[in-house]
């Protein structure tokens, strides 16, 4: 019988803004809706105009565009971090992770305060099997900016690879504290929970995960696992339907509905 427990492991890339320094501009937010500029009207953009829409043409999922202009930018300002990192994460986007390494490690080069540039290259380096090297990265992001609750979050996962379930477990509630309604951190939380036999506590995460993103599969699916072992199918049946109505292809979730159908004597349901 399949119990696997479900964790979200993804890892947002940062930094489409300027590092904190005293001459940085405001953060500038990225819309979807990215204009199209003439190559004569990017040329006479100053940098902070041209690193916008660079964010916008990004934002809008065209990374090609962001790509060619973030290279222009670096032709007239061959020192700029924002860009060179915006480099970085459509390198890592593309899969090119080693790429990606090369750019955050040269954007942190330049900029050595540079707290997203360093969470970055910690995701690069995760992507590339190399936990030690992403947890320095992701350590030297929160000596930056301690309030970065994805580094907080993503040094949880780390740890939990690494099997060091205790560190990974006060990661994911650090990041919990800066962000309480943090969906993953819950869902997260409660599969290190269980692995340490915690079923009640694991249980009470993932009900906030899924009270924070009710269309979350994964942590559906975890409470229901966790209701089945505590011998509870019936209560596990509900949480498997709605991760299989949110998810029909999540295949461990139809298994384990089978089985608990099974168990509750509706053998007919069990074995469709």
């Amino acid at each position: 019988m399949s119990k696997k427990k479900v964790t979200q492991g993804k890892s947002t890339l940062r930094g489409l803004r300027q590092p904190s320094g005293p001459n940085s501009p405001e953060p500038k937010a990225s819309r979807p809706d990215a204009p199209r500029h003439s190559t004569a009207q990017q040329q006479m953009l100053n940098v902070d105009q041209a690193l916008d829409i660079a964010a916008q043409y990004h934002a809008a999922g065209d990374l090609a565009s962001a790509q060619t202009l973030c290279n222009r930018i670096l032709q007239k300002w061959p020192n700029q971090p924002v860009a060179i990192n915006l480099l970085g994460i459509i390198a890592y986007q593309l899969g090119k992770h080693d790429s990606a390494v090369s750019c955050f490690s040269q954007a942190i080069n330049i900029s050595p305060d540079y707290s997203d540039a360093h969470y970055n290259l910690g995701n690069a380096h995760k992507a590339l099997g190399r936990l030690e090297e992403a947890i320095a990265n992701y350590g030297r992001t929160l000596e930056l900016k301690a309030d970065h609750f994805d580094a907080h979050y993503n040094l949880g996962n780390t740890h939990k690879a690494l099997g060091r379930l205790d560190q990974a477990l006060a990661h994911y509630r650090q990041a919990l504290e800066i962000k309480p309604d943090f969906a993953d951190a819950h869902n997260n939380s409660g599969s290190v929970l269980k692995a340490l036999g915690k079923l009640d506590e694991a249980l009470a995460c993932y009900r906030k995960a899924v009270h924070y993103s009710p269309d979350y599969a994964a942590a559906q699916y975890n409470l229901g696992t966790t209701l089945q072992a505590l011998d509870r199918h019936a209560e596990a049946i509900a949480h498997y339907q709605k991760a299989i109505s949110i998810r029909p292809d999540l295949a461990v979730a139809h298994s384990n509905l089978g089985t608990a159908l099974r168990v509750t004597g509706r053998l007919e349901e069990a074995l469709a």
